[in-house]
Formats: C-alpha cells, structure tokens, sequence
C-alpha cells in the first residue's frame, strides 16, 4: 500500500480578485488530507471510497458513483488508466473545510500516489499540471491554480494571473504572522454548500463584469481591483514576525468588506467573523469562494484562541487553530 498527503490551505488575501489579475497570498495549513492506494485485482478500474460515498472509474473514462468526486478521474486516466490493475484508493479527509483547497489537497496526494506505484517520474510542474486539471473538473471551470501550487509547494505562495497570454506566475514566500498571533479557521457548513462557479459569476455581476477576464481593458482591470490592491499591499506588509497584528486584523476585515460588497459572504460567515471579533480576535475574513457553507477565518492573539474556539464552537461553528504546514504533497508510506 503506498500512502500520500497532501496540506489545505488558506488564501489570506485574494479571493475572486485573482480572477482578474489582482496579487493573492495563499498559505499552506496544517490539515492534511490523505490517499491510501492498494491493487486488489485485475479488471482495469479505480474504486474510491471517501466519507461522501464511493465511485468507480474505469480505464475507457466511464464513471459511477457519486459526482464530487469526478475530479479524480483525469488523476487516474492520465496515471494508470491504461494498465490492467484495479487499484483502490481510499481517501481520508483532514478535517478542512470546503474553501480550503480540498480538492487540490487530494488530487495533489493521489497523483503522487499513482506515479509512485507505476514509477512515473513526477516533477514539481508535472504534478502541478495533473493537480490543476483534476481542479478545474472540481470547481467546473478554469481553477486559478493558487490551490494546487500552494498544496504542492507547502510554502506560502504569491501568486498572480497575466493575460494575452494568459499565464500563471507564482513566488514561494518566507511570510510569518505577527508574533504571538495564531490563525482561527472557521467553518459555516450546515446542510449545504454553494459551488465556487456559482461565486464567481455572482462575483461578476456584483461588480457588473460582463466580459471574460481576458478581454477586459488595462482601464477595467485597475477600476475593479484598485481598492482591493491597497489592501493586498498594507497586509503584504504586516505579514512579518515584527508586523503589527492589530493593523493586520483591520486589513483582513477591510478585506472581507470588499467581498461582502461583492455578494459572496454571507450572513453566517459575517456572523461567525463578528462573533471571533467579539471575543477577541483582530479582525478575520471568509476564505475560498465564500457563499453558503463556506470557511473563513480571522487572526488572534494566542492567549485568546480558546476562548474564540469555545465560542465559535458553542454556537454551532467548526472552528480550530490552523498552524502553518511545514510541508506540501508527499509520499508518507511505500
């Protein structure tokens, strides 16, 4: 059995924006999700079993089972569809909530997980190509790519989309939090969750966009992300271990602010983030696409992150301290 993981992650700074052209900053956490892969046959398929149910692909890209997760299907066919084995792959969720980088937490663990049983060299851009195309089946679109490269990296990344070309440029981050501070993530999940696709076109029309990113002007893309980069600038400067913690907080809700104006908060993440605030946190923000069931989090002293906890906690929120991942996607067992 061959055993991989991978981190989540948290965007600090940058949801939707990045769609556009605007700087984000992605930081790996430390809920990792893991793949266990075993060869139990011969009849050329990949049975998943998940905690969302179970699902079949075959080797001529037929699937059953259930939809969410289709997304590892690409994974599968490009790595080993062609070979007579039937693998198994069993998938144990770390506990991150949806905003998080699940989906590119998992797909980044069984790829390596794959190309380690069938010996296939997997480079850093190899995986990062595989990730990011199970990615774009996950959120039914064209993902920005900040999820797989941060997943993967285990390293805070900067990331920024270019157009005409359209490219994806990224820069792994020495960023610390502000001493003695500690991120609270939080989860809003009740009974249902609204898709990142569904967002992104709310986003669009809270801000009345009605062309594709690439086809906006040099005029339209500053008029759109102008506020939000003189936010991204001020938290990009208190991102330090001297970083004035108080100021950051304030960035991070100024942040959310711009979201909230947007239509992609909601008044369970705006209600979670006040009830943090209230107990003694600086400041937070939702984190992902946002919408129904989403995540967000907010950044607190240390000595108040129990207290937070307790109270998110009681009020019928999943909330944890989110430390930092000290490593990306990697092989745990062989």
């Amino acid at each position: 059995m061959i055993v991989a993981s991978s981190p989540a992650k948290i965007i600090l700074c940058g949801e939707h924006y990045v769609v556009y052209g605007a700087p984000a900053v992605a930081l790996p956490v430390d809920r990792r999700n893991s793949v266990e892969l075993e060869v139990i046959g011969n009849e050329g398929k990949l049975l998943l079993e998940s905690d969302v149910g179970k699902a079949t692909i075959y080797g001529n890209g037929d699937f059953k089972g259930e939809k969410i997760l289709e997304f590892c299907k690409p994974i599968y066919l490009k790595l080993a569809g062609d070979r007579k084995e039937t693998f198994r792959a069993r998938i144990i969720f770390g506990g991150a909530p949806k905003g998080m980088g699940n989906s590119a937490s998992i797909a980044s663990a069984m790829a390596i997980a794959f190309s380690r049983y069938v010996n296939s060299e997997m480079t850093v851009d190899k995986l990062f190509e595989i990730t990011q195309i199970a990615e774009n089946v996950a959120h039914g679109g064209k993902a920005s790519g900040i999820d797989a490269r941060t997943v993967i990296a285990g390293e805070a990344q900067l990331f920024r989309k270019t157009f005409n070309p359209t490219e994806f440029n990224f820069k792994n981050m020495k960023l610390e939090l502000p001493k003695d501070t500690a991120i609270v993530a939080i989860s809003t999940y009740k009974d249902a969750r609204e898709g990142t696709s569904q967002l992104i076109e709310r986003f669009a029309m809270a801000n009345k966009i009605k062309k594709k990113p690439e086809e906006l002007t040099e005029k339209e893309r500053e008029e759109l992300l102008g506020s939000y980069k003189s936010v991204f600038n001020e938290i990009l400067n208190e991102l330090r271990i001297d970083g004035n913690p108080e100021r950051l907080g304030r960035l991070l809700s100024k942040n959310h602010e711009l979201l909230r104006n947007s239509n992609v908060s909601t008044e369970e993440i705006d209600k979670a983030i006040k009830l943090a605030v209230q107990n003694g946190a600086y400041g937070g923000k939702l984190t992902g696409a946002g919408g129904k069931g989403g995540a967000c989090f907010a950044l607190a002293n240390k000595k108040n992150v129990d207290r937070i906890v307790n109270a998110l906690n009681t009020e019928g929120y999943l909330a944890f301290v989110a430390n930092l991942a000290k490593n990306g996607a990697r092989v745990d067992r062989n």
